[in-house]
């Protein structure tokens, strides 16, 4: 008596178990293969006219359910019959993976898009498994649809959802022109609605000054294991960083054009051990003497100057790298700190250590210096300081609107104030489009009244 094939349910494919060798279940015409690694994964196959029995992929289980598998059989064997093509081909369909990283589709986002590495991320993790499997001539808006309704159960914002449906609709509009697709499925999909608030483009002094004092003081409860975004802060005031150009920045990313290497003082030491040390070169303008404390300061001539700079690759959102110069007070807060944060994992390579140079480079006792210690220590210590920005925004009264991007809107801002032209604003942050500078310079004019401020309103007053 011949084998019947079994009805296929969601329980029964779910309770498929693994054995040694692969096997297959099928139920008028769709299959599942079940792997000894116990993965599974869908097929369906379709006879042509002539009799050639071809089999054709759709996806993986549990990515795609039994239901959705059927229907995307149903649907593809629908439109190879209707095109006429297709169906005595033993063509693979491709998934929306397997397209987004063919080299069809590569080459044309490197060429086209500034930035293309930030989107491909954004494509490949913020999209969920089940969409990346599925087919990419099987999708209508229903995948859309539960694609949205995952992100906003997540907690995600209306604006980041449609950047995300930006990104995955040009995809497909891609697939469409190259004739991969013979209709682009998110063609009637429409956006979703965003309330209209904007992040601020700017603090107040007033704000810009309790968040600053919030994030220096080490009164503050736990202020201790936020002592980086004291440094996290400043450098998005003024160096208008991006939030991911901040986490990413290391010592060695900080360079001086003054920075002067010698050979250090042999009669300190007086051992016959070479020493070299890197030190900026600067100008004594003022020395004072504290013999009560035994302590000398010094002031120089180029204390206020713009002399050091970041120097950022070309991985950030323009695809550009660019020079942002650094005050130098904060330049030398960043080395105390990352001396004292770093001095016991530096003392467990270096028992003679004894200070740093100018350029981070570690002073022995008993050794020639050991050079470029720092240089892939990262400033600061986590990925995304996320809870600890929410805290400082918490206890500085920030508004809501207040976010971390709202550091780098300041920057902008205060540069076009203080009369920095619009070119070096665009050049400094690092923008592709000279119209996203624009933005900062139409929202001062706005509110700024100060053309206004010697004009006499004599016409307002009374007459006599």
């Amino acid at each position: 008596m011949p084998r019947v094939a079994a009805d296929f349910t969601e329980s029964y494919i779910k309770g498929l178990k693994p054995m040694a060798k692969q096997y297959v279940k099928s139920s008028r015409g769709l299959k599942i293969i079940v792997y000894p690694s116990g993965s599974k994964s869908w097929s369906f196959y379709v006879t042509a006219p002539d009799g050639v029995r071809t089999e054709h992929s759709i996806g993986t289980y549990p990515s795609i359910s039994y239901k959705e598998a059927r229907a995307i059989a149903t649907k593809l064997h629908g439109d190879m019959i209707k095109e006429g093509q297709g169906i005595s081909s033993n063509k693979k369909l491709m998934s929306f993976r397997e397209y987004i990283s063919s080299p069809q589709y590569l080459n044309w986002s490197k060429t086209n898009r500034k930035a293309h590495k930030s989107i491909m991320d954004n494509l490949y993790n913020v999209i969920p498994e089940w969409f990346h499997n599925r087919p990419i001539n099987s999708f209508t808006n229903k995948e859309f649809q539960r694609f949205v309704d995952e992100r906003i159960s997540s907690g995600v914002k209306p604006q980041t959802i449609n950047r995300n449906l930006n990104n995955i609709r040009s995809v497909f509009k891609h697939a469409f022109n190259q004739n991969i697709l013979k209709e682009n499925p998110m063609s009637r999909f429409k956006q979703l609605k965003t309330v209209d608030e904007k992040e601020k483009l700017a603090f107040t002094d007033d704000e810009r000054i309790r968040l600053l004092k919030v994030a220096r003081d080490s009164n503050y409860e736990q202020a201790h294991k936020r002592k980086h975004m004291e440094f996290f802060v400043e450098l998005g005031l003024y160096c208008g960083l991006r939030k991911a150009e901040i986490t990413k920045l290391k010592w060695g990313d900080f360079v001086c054009p003054t920075m002067k290497t010698s050979e250090f003082p042999e009669e300190i030491f007086n051992d016959g051990v070479k020493r070299i040390v890197q030190l900026q070169e600067r100008t004594v303008t003022q020395m004072t003497v504290d013999s009560i404390k035994n302590k000398t300061e010094f002031e120089y001539e180029e204390d206020g100057k713009l002399i050091w700079y970041i120097e950022t690759g070309g991985d950030t959102k323009s695809n550009k790298s660019r020079k942002i110069p650094v005050p130098t007070h904060l330049v030398i807060r960043i080395r105390q700190y990352l001396w004292l944060r770093e001095y016991k994992n530096i003392e467990m390579r270096y028992k003679d250590c004894l200070m740093p140079d100018d350029n981070m480079n570690v002073i022995r006792q008993n050794n020639p210096t050991a050079m470029n210690v720092f240089d892939d220590i990262s400033i600061i210590p986590y990925d995304d300081p996320k809870n600890s920005w929410r805290t400082i925004h918490k206890l500085a009264g920030l508004p809501k609107l207040a976010t971390i991007h709202t550091l780098r809107h300041d920057f902008c801002t205060q540069k076009i104030k203080q009369g920095v032209d619009i070119y070096t604003v665009q050049r400094l942050a690092g923008h592709a489009d000279i119209r996203t500078t624009m933005n900062y310079l139409h929202n001062l004019q706005e509110t700024d009244f100060s053309a206004l401020d010697n004009l006499e309103y004599n016409y307002l007053a009374d007459p006599e």
